[in-house]
């Protein structure tokens, strides 16, 4: 993109050192905005470890809303309502679980680096 808006430069602009200059500029720009990305790249790889906890305890607490509800419904005598929690979230929650302390398992077993 950078080669394409030089080229529009460079017709208006007759003058070598100005083109240059705005080349530089340009480029300038450039390295800026990869930084940026890099920046929010980092970012989004320090929140990575929060996400799964996150789901784990989400799916705690609608387990412990659906109890309670139920419970204190039936201390009253009502029909409890019924509580959705959607089985995707439950199935992610087991793979990751899953996953997690196999991985734990094997690489203690194994000699991995997480020993």
């Amino acid at each position: 993109m950078i080669d394409e808006v030089l080229k529009i430069i460079n017709k208006f602009i007759p003058d070598k050192t100005s083109q240059v200059q705005a080349e530089i500029e340009l480029r300038k720009l450039s390295i800026e905005e990869l930084k940026t990305k890099g920046d929010y790249l980092e970012k989004i790889n320090k929140c990575i470890p929060f996400v799964l906890p996150a789901f784990l305890l989400a799916l705690l607490g609608m387990f412990i809303l659906c109890f309670l509800s139920d419970f204190i419904f039936s201390i009253f005598g009502r029909e409890a309502p019924i509580i959705h929690i959607d089985d995707r979230m439950i199935e992610f929650c087991k793979w990751f679980v899953a996953f997690l302390f196999g991985k734990k398992a094997v690489d203690s077993v194994t000699g991995g680096k997480n020993k």
